[in-house]
């Protein structure tokens, strides 16, 4: 009975018009900074290809899967340090999805010891909805699906101009950025009474590099909040490396779940993740999986600073 009524409450919260936060939540959000901030992309001075793939809440049915793949570089242009890259996201849950494509550029100057970043967002997304799965429960006359607009619509998609901003700054200890994603709050009209609105998601972000005595172990402290001003995602996070290339640590994501961080890299320049979600909220799940791979390498005469980045994964 408690899965119909939430059924009928969903539906009829939609009835005429979906609200969605489209962002997606990302356990190693430290390892890829430009997938939430624009304004990040050509950090650490190195061409970057990075994928992330993460299912979540496994044992949930359609509780939703996320995939993103950047690249991205830095480059010099009158004078003047900037970066370029591109995004592409890819997210689903239940009945919904969501794909979008964007092109990132960074402008980067040097402040007080460190650099600091003014970024864009611009590309198209496209959302849609597989009406046509729809499976009705029978309860009668309770609820009349012929007279259900929404549920009449079928399968449906539309695609819609979006953009996003940010700030970020990176110094040799610390790194801070605010972001501000789906800015222009874009609507998909999929009907003439059913549409979809997509509300602009703002990201506080931060970390610290703390260098042991013995260089060899470096403790690297972060947090992320994630907010579309109606509801907030606090999540608090520390890794321990062991000599750039063995890492492990835990993520907090408040009331929500415990992440368990491992990271190696392979060869000089290749790394990769895992992070394993343990669910702190009344759901029934096994947890949710998350791995990413990321390749960084240099061109023309520009020489990686061992310890430039503290997210370098």
């Amino acid at each position: 009975m408690k899965r119909v009524v939430a059924f009928f409450a969903f539906f009829w919260t939609i009835f005429f018009a979906v609200v969605a936060q489209t962002e997606p939540t990302i356990t190693q959000y430290m390892f890829h900074n430009s997938a939430f901030n624009p304004a990040a992309v050509g950090e650490n001075e190195m061409v970057q290809l990075s994928g992330l793939h993460r299912i979540s809440w496994v044992g949930t049915q359609n509780a939703g899967q996320t995939s993103v793949f950047q690249a991205n570089a830095p480059f010099k242009l009158f004078g003047a340090e900037q970066g370029v890259g591109i995004k592409f996201k890819d997210d689903r849950a239940g009945l919904f999805y969501y794909q979008a494509i964007y092109l990132q550029y960074a402008f980067r100057k040097a402040v007080a010891g460190g650099t600091l970043s003014f970024g864009v967002d611009l590309g198209f997304l496209n959302a849609g909805f597989h009406g046509d799965s729809i499976v009705m429960p029978t309860i009668g006359t309770y609820h009349n699906k012929e007279g259900d607009v929404f549920l009449q619509m079928g399968s449906a998609s539309g695609t819609i101009f979006d953009g996003g901003i940010g700030v970020f700054y990176d110094a040799n200890k610390f790194y801070a950025g605010v972001s501000y994603l789906n800015a222009t709050s874009p609507t998909v009209i999929w009907t003439d009474k059913n549409s979809y609105k997509i509300i602009g998601t703002a990201y506080f972000t931060g970390g610290y590099r703390y260098r042991f005595i013995n260089p060899l172990f470096e403790l690297t402290p972060s947090v992320l909040v994630m907010t579309n001003f109606t509801v907030v995602q606090l999540e608090i996070s520390s890794l321990l490396s062991y000599n750039d290339k063995l890492r492990a640590g835990l993520s907090y994501r408040w009331g929500n779940a415990l992440g368990i961080i491992l990271g190696l890299t392979i060869l000089d320049g290749l790394s990769v993740g895992y992070a394993y979600d343990v669910p702190l909220s009344p759901i029934s799940s096994w947890g949710s999986h998350e791995i990413s791979a990321k390749y960084e390498f240099s061109l023309g005469k520009r020489v990686r600073a061992k310890h430039k980045s503290i997210r370098i994964l």
